[in-house]
């Protein structure tokens, strides 16, 4: 942890004169027992260039510390590998990759499916490569989401991996949020929208019982102009049908349980969302009492609250998704890509647990809906 926050403050940046001091830092960040220094590594071998890090040997730190790296770091480790592909012929990383494309741990599966679906090089091998493709056919739900969750217009190869027929059928799925993961999809890669069964599919999202969902679709093609559908009847036929759009039909129960949690939970910091914002002004949370529990009166009022820093029609806009990826580093920061924040960074990215939990929330979820 002080080594992250470290090169928060005081980013590394290599000139000729620190190259090799530079080198010798972050190889032992690489080679050190500890998480935090470990991901600090990781996290800033980026600031040289593929060919300087093959000449200093830093593939060859990052080879040995994917095959020892711990549970709690083996996922950054594994799409550390991204910046390698010359890797990818290394027998005991392809076997590394195919087990973890294999695994139960969601957040090992999913990095190493981001590895693979990013990088040619990292499915080439057979047996990754059938590992990938039982995972992006599977039905089960959960694996469904994780794959729709990392498409994006940088997607390697959408087309050999079958993407948009997957986002396609995703929009029939029984799970809502199967079909949410589907629309957020379209959203990020807006290249799915020359599909034909993504429109077919959008068309039905359209008019979908999931009243939130509905609403989502409708603004999502309408954004997308007339054109974009065999005419705009389509459009304004499924906008008419729609009330107005509010956050009314977010689940109390679902906050209640699964989320107020999470923002009573302790970070790497030692603090939690609630302990900063019991005296916000829009984001104000009350503090649970010494068992950590609420009255229905305050947890209504952590409710009513967390509403106001939702966008149900693109529920990943959410401030209250997008705070916590940033940190003071970017306050008053002109055309700054994340949010500032000054309780820092709470969640690494949009694969986080918690960020997900929330996610699914503002999509819709109920609690005691099946997955």
């Amino acid at each position: 942890n002080a080594a992250q926050e470290t090169y928060r403050l005081l980013p590394l940046t290599v000139q000729a004169q620190n190259k090799q001091a530079a080198i010798g830092i972050l190889k032992a960040l690489l080679a050190s027992s500890y998480p935090g220094a470990q991901t600090a590594g990781i996290e800033r071998l980026k600031v040289f260039s593929n060919a300087d890090a093959r000449a200093e040997k830093l593939d060859a730190a990052v080879r040995d510390f994917v095959l020892k790296a711990e549970r709690s770091v083996a996922p950054a480790a594994l799409m550390a590998l991204s910046e390698f592909p010359h890797l990818s012929n290394d027998a005991e990383l392809q076997a590394r990759v195919t087990s973890a494309l294999q695994a139960s741990d969601e957040g090992l599966q999913r990095a190493a499916a981001n590895l693979a679906m990013s990088r040619a090089e990292w499915r080439a091998a057979p047996s990754s490569k059938a590992a990938l493709d039982v995972l992006l056919k599977s039905n089960d739900a959960a694996k469904r989401r994780l794959v729709l969750g990392l498409v994006t217009d940088t997607t390697s190869a959408q087309t050999d991996l079958q993407l948009p027929v997957i986002v396609a059928d995703s929009y029939y799925d029984a799970n809502d949020q199967v079909r949410a993961a589907a629309l957020s999809s379209a959203r990020r890669a807006p290249s799915l929208l020359k599909n034909a069964a993504v429109k077919a599919g959008l068309a039905k999202l359209m008019v979908d019982p999931n009243a939130s969902l509905q609403e989502q679709a409708v603004a999502f093609v309408q954004g997308q102009g007339d054109a974009y559908l065999d005419g705009a009847a389509a459009v304004a036929k499924a906008a008419a049908s729609v009330g107005k759009t509010s956050t009314s039909k977010l689940d109390y129960a679902f906050f209640a349980n699964r989320v107020m949690p999470l923002l009573a939970a302790k970070g790497r910091d030692g603090n939690a969302c609630m302990d900063c914002h019991y005296n916000h002004t829009i984001l104000k949370l009350n503090t649970s009492d010494a068992s950590g529990k609420w009255t229905e009166a305050l947890m209504r009022e952590n409710f009513t609250s967390a509403l106001r820093v939702v966008d149900p029609m693109i529920p990943e806009n959410s401030l209250l998704l997008r705070k916590p990826l940033g940190n003071a580093d970017v306050e008053g920061q002109v055309g700054a890509r994340k949010v500032a924040h000054g309780g820092g960074q709470r969640w690494t990215g949009a694969e986080d647990a918690t960020y997900r939990t929330i996610l699914e929330w503002i999509n819709g979820a109920k609690l005691g809906a099946g997955k």
